[in-house]
């Protein structure tokens, strides 16, 4: 049996198996397809690609995926959506959906280390900084990160220097990656139908990071104990400020602050 196409299709499907979508995990499912067909183009996937998606909800984004890329692993946390989705999606053997976490993916996935790889997911508002630090600390070589996220957490992350916005995820975010807006995705493409709008992020590592990815974690929590103290000038915050010392943390590039992440203890 196919993904069924549209809300009103998925709707009745849902309601049949008495499943009530879960807006604080995010169950807005993107059911339009010509939308997903257009993001999987955007994406620039190659048959021999190889993708892990965060979330595969009703398994819409999942199917097109798994049309496109040579090898998809697909994470679902929620029992219901995954035994449906094994269910809807047409069995193909370049695809797995796995029940579990999505963000311990690394340990339960065996790529390809001559081919492409991208993660990719429809994250939660509730849950997504933490599953966004899982992909980034993911530490073999990612073509790309590719996240439908809520419109203004997409702005959010791309935020700059001296805005009110700018933060611990958005300066960890543009330290290790090139940030792209891809799409924006207006509640219509959704079931069920979300209050808000939302937009397509592509992240690309930069050729010189300037941590690993295994340090990714822990320069997270230097860059949040850092923003507690935004207002004040670096050499009250830091015992070894150097160059930064007359400087405030809210107005440091976000490399210049992953830098300065990996001295706070």
């Amino acid at each position: 049996m196919p993904v069924p196409v549209g809300a009103r299709a998925l709707g009745e499907l849902l309601r049949d198996r008495g499943i009530v979508p879960r807006r604080r995990l995010g169950q807005n499912f993107l059911v339009d397809r010509r939308f997903l067909e257009a993001l999987v183009r955007d994406m620039g996937l190659r048959p021999d690609d190889q993708v892990v998606e965060i979330g595969t909800g009703a398994g819409h984004w999942t199917e097109v995926l798994a049309a496109h890329a040579g090898r998809v692993w697909s994470f679902e946390i929620d029992e219901d959506l995954h035994r449906l989705a094994a269910e809807m999606i047409e069995p193909r053997p370049n695809l797995t959906l796995i029940r579990g976490d999505g963000a311990g993916f690394g340990g339960r996935i065996d790529p390809d280390p001559d081919r492409r790889l991208f993660l990719a997911g429809n994250l939660p508002y509730s849950d997504y900084a933490r599953l966004l630090v899982a992909m980034m600390a993911y530490p073999r070589k990612v073509a790309a990160i590719v996240v439908m996220l809520q419109r203004d957490v997409a702005d959010r992350l791309r935020s700059g220097p001296g805005t009110a916005a700018y933060g611990p995820l958005p300066a960890l975010v543009q330290g290790l990656h090139k940030v792209e807006m891809l799409r924006r995705a207006g509640p219509g493409l959704f079931h069920p139908r979300p209050r808000v709008d939302s937009a397509v992020l592509r992240l690309q590592r930069l050729e010189k990071p300037p941590c690993l990815p295994s340090e990714v974690p822990g320069r997270f929590e230097g860059l949040k104990r850092l923003f507690r103290q935004r207002r004040k000038l670096l050499k009250s915050v830091l015992a070894v400020p150097g160059e930064f010392a007359d400087r405030r943390v809210g107005e440091l590039s976000p490399v210049e602050l992953l830098a300065l992440a990996g001295h706070v203890s």
